[in-house]
């Protein structure tokens, strides 16, 4: 009987302490898994606060490899991309028209002009009475001058009654903050043109794609899109030629006199 009583004594001696063991052990590696999710944690925000290594270790949207390579590029990145081209052609106009079954509608952003209107694209481009307009997408405000008055000035002389709208997006957050003080400075600089900016938001977890949807590839160029009824029906960069002028004004007639059949 006495016999019992202790093996039953060191039965429950053992349970108590396997359990005790069981929750110290438990508890050990809870705290483990706090510690290494704080160094995680700690790891993360010090990366954050080396752009270049976060943005090169974690460029897995768009937006966030558009800044790598911007950093990777470095401060002299504009005098080098004019220097080795200094018209930023990206790619030439075409003879023709993009057939309305191929047209891509333009995509849709919101951005103020230099008087602080609210413009909402494609809807703003001559939408009351359907005419043909020149959009004209830039990302440099000054560097995009040159290129946005080569197309507009010929343009504009050949078609009076027609919009040209130029968008600048703004994704820089310096640009951003001082907006207002830089759009005011503009005010009068290209009477042929409609400017406004259009301020990206700076996305961390979600990626922005409106570059892409664009076609930006180059941030130093500019980028013409002849539109007609919310589609763009040709396209072409940088600073124009005489051909790509010629083109231009002969497929805006064309339009044109389409429309007058109607």
């Amino acid at each position: 009987m006495i016999t019992n009583r202790l093996i039953n004594s060191c039965r429950g001696l053992n349970g108590f302490v396997s359990k005790s063991l069981l929750n110290n052990t438990t508890k050990n590696v809870i705290t483990q898994q706090q510690q290494q999710q704080q160094i995680r944690n700690m790891s993360s925000w010090k990366n954050f606060m080396n752009p270049f290594k976060y943005y090169k270790e974690n460029a897995d949207t768009q937006q966030k490899r558009r800044v790598k390579k911007e950093l990777e590029e470095g401060v002299l990145w504009d005098v080098k991309e004019f220097m080795k081209n200094p018209t930023m052609k990206v790619f030439v106009g075409s003879p023709n028209l993009i057939s309305e079954s191929q047209a891509e509608a333009v995509p849709q952003i919101k951005a103020t002009d230099l008087n602080g209107n609210k413009l909402e694209f494609p809807n703003c481009l001559n939408n009351l009475d359907n005419k043909p307009s020149l959009l004209i997408v830039s990302v440099k405000p000054y560097h995009a001058d040159k290129f946005i008055n080569s197309w507009s000035e010929p343009f504009k002389k050949e078609f009076p009654q027609l919009d040209i709208h130029s968008v600048f997006l703004i994704s820089q957050l310096g640009y951003q903050i001082l907006s207002p003080l830089l759009k005011n400075s503009r005010k009068g600089k290209n009477n042929d043109v409609i400017e406004s900016w259009s301020n990206i938001p700076i996305a961390i977890k979600k990626s922005n794609t409106i570059f892409e949807d664009f076609g930006i590839t180059n941030p130093f160029s500019s980028y013409i899109y002849l539109v007609d009824d919310g589609k763009i029906r040709w396209k072409s960069s940088g600073l124009s030629n005489q051909n790509e002028v010629d083109t231009l004004k002969k497929l805006t007639k064309s339009l044109l006199e389409d429309k007058n059949k109607k």
